[in-house]
């Protein structure tokens, strides 16, 4: 071959060369350009759908937090409020049973007393059910308190009243009253008339009857000590059920406090980190700024560098191949680089969720705390309303019927006198029965004794009489007997009266001194009767038995005096 020919051959090759050089260096050129419009499109896309580790387990760990999540109230929990709505139903049945009064019946004391305690109490649920909707709480430890309260109420209001219960032992006593006027009136004729048979049989029904009132106001004595035992119960349930519902609001009012104080200083904590995240946030979106801008200008330099490469195609092969290596080692950092930044931007923005929702959680049990703790005291004041109202109406109660308790053992008195009196009087005539029956079974006796001695026929008159007048003074004996019997048995009836009496600082002078008192004034009004009637002449023994009379009315009272005690009284009636 001629040189010429090699040298076309060259320069074929050469031109060869140059030709596939443009032609690579123009689709190099478009292929950097796709690159460099996806690195840009890569560079401004976010939210990458990528899965990040961060979660609450791990904000609590990172930010020190103290609080349980479990003890934080969420967004999508549920108040509940039926056991406020239950007792709030039960106020209401309170008010309606016993608050409310019929169209033919006034409104008692005890519902005119009570009534504005229920109807506070039920403003003060409906208030609260306002609240606990308001919230995410739960209502049950706050209704837990008022349990108590509301038992007590129930079992105060369903008491009876006390002139309900006294209702028939009163009608009773009345109408034994009224017995007893028709018969002291029937007596005090029969008196009047001389009618002794009469008067001494009604005097036997007046002792009847008294023993009868005694026995109805015993009976009313036992259902006020009854009642007033009840009412010390329930007082006594009251303190406790007081103190205890006292207590536990306290303890309620605390654990929201101290929960509250808890969750502050978490979200104290949490805002501190947050804050410390979002100045390296910055910091790091600044870093990432600047090494975008670096990485601009180094790739505009490496283009510029490429272009000269390209026009010394033969000499800076090499060249461009390192540059290639070179530039492909830079978009892959940079693309590593969006990698890591599109990482931290999910954990920023899952941290941000976490957080952000973790602090509206201490936010919003913040509130519901606040809630708990206003509730708790709204509670509070109706349980301390309600437990005063109830012991004011209990001591009220008490009051009544300890009053009424005095006064029927004021009448248990009175009618202990009278009936102590009646029997009495029956007891001392049928003594003077006796006496007078001695003296004749004495004449009697001498009578047949002079008789047998001359031999007279009528001794078997007087000795008849004799038997019938022993008889008689044994029935007479058995009759006093019987009236000393029931004496004693009134006595031992009254003597817890008296005694409650004594307790309760009533002055009165028992019945029985009054009785003994008044048979030594009737047996000195006798004697001097028999003086009257038996002349100045022959009044020497009535006057030495006057003065009998009145050493022994002295001496009794000396003694009576002296002892001051049932025991004396008691020997008085045996005597």
């Amino acid at each position: 071959m001629c040189i010429r020919d090699r040298h076309c051959s060259v320069d074929n090759t050469i031109q060869g060369m140059l030709e596939y050089a443009s032609e690579r260096r123009q689709a190099q050129e478009q292929l950097l350009d796709d690159a460099m419009e996806l690195l840009h499109t890569a560079e401004k896309s976010s939210e990458w759908n990528w899965k990040s580790k961060f979660d609450a387990d791990a904000l609590a760990t990172d930010a020190e937090l103290e609080v349980p999540r479990t003890t934080l109230k969420l967004a999508e929990d549920i108040p509940n409020t039926v056991d406020l709505q239950h007792q709030q139903q039960l106020l209401v049945r309170l008010k309606q049973q016993y608050c409310t009064p019929n169209a033919n019946q006034a409104e008692s004391p005890v519902a005119a007393e009570f009534k504005p305690t229920l109807e506070n109490g039920i403003r003060r649920f409906d208030r609260l059910i306002k609240e606990f909707n308001a919230s995410q709480l739960d209502a049950s430890p706050l209704v837990r308190i008022s349990d108590d309260l509301l038992v007590q109420l129930d079992h105060v209001l369903s008491q009876q009243f006390i002139e309900d219960l006294l209702r028939d032992v009163n009608d009773r006593i009345a109408v034994i009253v009224e017995r007893q006027k028709e018969c002291q009136a029937a007596k005090d004729e029969a008196h009047e008339e001389g009618i002794m048979d009469v008067a001494e049989l009604e005097t036997y029904r007046l002792a009847d009857i008294g023993e009868e009132l005694a026995n109805a106001n015993i009976e009313r004595v036992r259902i006020l000590a009854k009642l007033v035992d009840e009412c010390q119960v329930s007082m006594k349930v009251r303190e406790e059920y007081s103190a205890k519902a006292q207590q536990a609001a306290a303890d309620l009012e605390k654990d929201s406090e101290r929960l509250k104080a808890d969750c502050e200083r978490d979200l104290a904590r949490l805002y501190t980190l947050k804050k410390q995240v979002d100045g390296a946030e910055a910091e790091m979106l600044e870093r990432t700024e600047n090494d975008r801008s670096a990485s601009d200008k180094k790739l505009e330099d490496i283009h510029a560098r490429k272009s000269d490469a390209w026009d010394q195609v033969a000499m800076l092969l090499m060249q461009i191949k390192e540059l290639e290596a070179e530039r492909h080692r830079e978009i892959k950092g940079r693309m590593e680089s969006k990698v890591r930044d599109e990482t931290r931007r999910t954990e920023y923005a899952a941290f941000t969720n976490v957080s952000d929702a973790q602090a509206r959680n201490y936010d919003r049990t913040i509130r519901n705390c606040d809630t708990q703790t206003h509730c708790t005291k709204l509670m509070g004041e109706f349980l301390h309303s309600g437990f005063f109202v109830i012991d004011k109406g209990l001591t009220q109660r008490k009051t009544v019927l300890d009053q009424a308790l005095l006064d029927a053992q004021n009448v248990h008195l009175e009618v202990f006198r009278t009936l102590l009196f009646t029997l009495g009087d029956l007891e001392y005539r049928k003594d003077r029965r006796i006496e007078e029956v001695g003296e004749n079974i004495q004449a009697a006796h001498i009578q047949q004794e002079m008789c047998s001695d001359s031999l007279n026929p009528n001794a078997k008159k007087f000795s008849d009489a004799k038997k019938e007048f022993l008889r008689l003074r044994d029935d007479l004996q058995l009759e006093v007997q019987d009236i000393r019997d029931r004496q004693r048995a009134a006595s031992e009836q009254y003597e817890p009266t008296d005694l409650a009496l004594r307790t309760a600082g009533s002055s009165h002078q028992h019945p029985i001194e009054e009785l003994e008192d008044r048979r030594l004034n009737q047996r000195a009004k006798m004697v001097e009767y028999k003086e009257m009637a038996m002349g100045k002449g022959s009044s020497a023994p009535v006057r030495k038995e006057l003065e009998t009379l009145q050493s022994a009315l002295q001496q009794s009272r000396r003694v009576i005096a002296s002892r001051g005690g049932n025991s004396s009284s008691m020997q008085l009636i045996g005597n």
